[in-house]
């Protein structure tokens, strides 16, 4: 089911998530919940604390990242290696229509449970990535540890860009919550 993604400055995105202990009938409509949202809203990845949930689950479209087909979802991730920089444009769900460009590791090894969507049991997962996909993992990590695009912005630059960011969202926000409305 489609669920309203939380806005910036929702206090809830700074939430750091709890692990996932067991897959159960709640984490699994969460993983499918999180598709479900993801795809509606056009997003490469989704995190758990998007939709105000507090568990560390994620999802990346394999497809938007151009790694495949289907659907990544990650209970408990961790990035045991990273190497390279690389320095690109970011978007977020959470920050529609800005965009920040943001130093990543250009290549990530990474250990999580993986939801076997057929089977719906979690696997022992470990992940090599590169590119777009390390950049939409991290990003990932990221929320679930209650980290922002904007935290990667000096404090002196981030109050202009946010400040031009909340005018611009204003009128655009009501029409971004009355369509999360209509579709419920």
């Amino acid at each position: 089911m489609v669920k309203e993604i939380l806005i910036y400055p929702n206090k809830f995105l700074r939430t750091k998530t709890q692990e996932v202990e067991q897959l159960n009938s709640e984490i699994l409509q969460l993983a499918l919940d999180l598709i479900d949202t993801m795809r509606y809203y056009d997003g490469l990845g989704i995190s758990a604390n998007q939709i105000g949930k507090i568990y560390r689950l994620c999802a990346i479209d394999l497809d938007a990242v151009k790694e495949g087909k289907g659907f990544l979802v990650l209970a408990n991730p961790t990035i045991v290696y990273k190497e390279g920089i690389e320095i690109d444009e970011e978007g977020c769900l959470s920050f529609p229509e800005l965009y920040v460009k943001i130093q990543r590791a250009s290549f990530i090894i990474v250990r999580a449970k993986k939801l076997n969507l057929k089977t719906r049991t979690f696997e022992d997962f470990e992940i090599q990535a590169k590119g777009l996909l390390a950049r939409a993992i991290q990003h990932e990590i990221d929320h679930l540890n209650g980290i922002l695009i904007i935290d990667y912005i000096s404090p002196e630059k981030r109050a202009i860009i946010m400040k031009d960011w909340m005018d611009k969202i204003k009128t655009k926000q009501i029409t971004y919550e009355q369509a999360s409305v209509k579709e419920k």
